[in-house]
């Protein structure tokens, strides 16, 4: 089984971040040639995601870093703090400082519940890079204060300049064209998911989008008196819905080819959290049945659900149908089948 979990580990790594590369490409990083095209990318969740993964890649995490500076203003900060509230994510101390490091001083005031977040009370820093096997990279040279702050040691960042603004022709940015269009609220998910959904409760919304309910209802309200959006009760739901939604698709889509709707927060989330338990298993004495129950009780905190929420149609009953050491092929089985979702037809040449 412990060879289960070490194969798990390299293929895991390896697929996550060949999805994050594609994603951080289209959203405007230099590194790759292939962009994200089969669902809406959700900036706010694969920034939380990627203070955790891209740690194993050091290019890819300065070349997020470059980005941030590049494109910050399209960052929605009150979503990405109730996202990380609201789904489990072990990188917001690395979250706190890559924006202390690469937020420019005129948003500073933009960024300001991440700075508020405690800092830890560490006596040994530890390193921020890891290699694929998730061992410490060594540093050399001067570190950088901001991740010392939060302490990691990692050498001082410099901004390298490989990340241009987005590209509004690629389907995947569609939230960061409607930001940039409406600007960075609430409207911008509601027109996301009408447009994938063609239709949804201000609750739904608010759940799959991570507002409160209030600014959902509120914002929907308004919108419908604008004779674009329409509603209609369906028992105790009113259900909203584009009066045009064909003439809006052509207007914000330019590929004729499908969007999926994916819960991104969900995915990263439960792709987070089975990175921790891989990483703190790498080299362990816990027998197979002890293995099998940590596990357990990590997928029975929510990660489940978590599976249901996303969109993933093909979830199977994890803990109920699986007893002791059987529950983790099962697992790393739904795993690998979750990220080939995901990644569905999603590489494409660039425009």
């Amino acid at each position: 089984m412990k060879t289960l979990l070490n194969e798990s580990w390299d293929k895991l790594v390896n697929r996550i971040l060949d999805i994050i590369w594609m994603q951080w490409t289209t959203l405007g990083v230099s590194g790759r040639s292939e962009t994200w095209s089969s669902s809406p990318i959700d900036p706010e969740a694969l920034l939380l995601f990627s203070a955790t993964a891209a740690r194993y890649d050091a290019r890819l995490f300065d070349a997020i870093l470059d980005w941030i500076t590049q494109n910050q203003r399209f960052i929605n900060v009150a979503r990405l703090s109730r996202v990380g509230k609201s789904e489990r994510f072990a990188g917001k101390r690395t979250m706190k400082a890559m924006v202390a490091t690469a937020g420019t001083s005129n948003a500073g005031l933009k960024w300001d519940r991440i700075y508020k977040q405690k800092s830890p009370d560490l006596s040994e820093p530890e390193s921020l890079f890891l290699n694929i096997s998730g061992n410490s990279i060594p540093v050399i040279g001067q570190a950088d204060p901001h991740f010392l702050r939060e302490g990691y040691l990692r050498e001082e960042y410099k901004n390298r300049g490989i990340a241009l603004p987005f590209n509004s022709d690629f389907p995947g940015n569609l939230i960061l064209k409607l930001r940039a269009f409406v600007g960075v609220n609430a409207r911008c998910e509601i027109i996301q998911f009408l447009l994938l959904n063609h239709q949804g409760s201000p609750r739904a919304l608010a759940r799959d989008c991570y507002y409160l309910p209030g600014t959902i209802i509120k914002a929907m309200s308004e919108m419908e008196q604008s004779g674009i959006l329409r509603s209609r009760i369906d028992g105790r739901l009113r259900l909203y819905s584009f009066n045009k939604v064909r003439d809006w698709r052509s207007l914000l889509i330019r590929d004729e080819k499908p969007l999926n709707w994916i819960v991104w927060p969900c995915v990263f989330s439960v792709l987070d959290q089975v990175l921790m338990f891989l990483e703190s298993h790498q080299e362990t004495d816990k027998s197979d049945l002890e293995l099998a129950s940590t596990l357990r009780r990590i997928i029975s905190k929510g990660m489940e659900n978590q599976l249901i929420r996303s969109g993933f149609p093909d979830v199977p009953e994890l803990t109920k149908k699986h007893s002791g050491t059987d529950l983790i092929p099962v697992f790393f089985d739904t795993i690998s089948r979750l990220l080939g979702w995901v990644a569905h037809t999603a590489a494409q040449p660039e425009y």
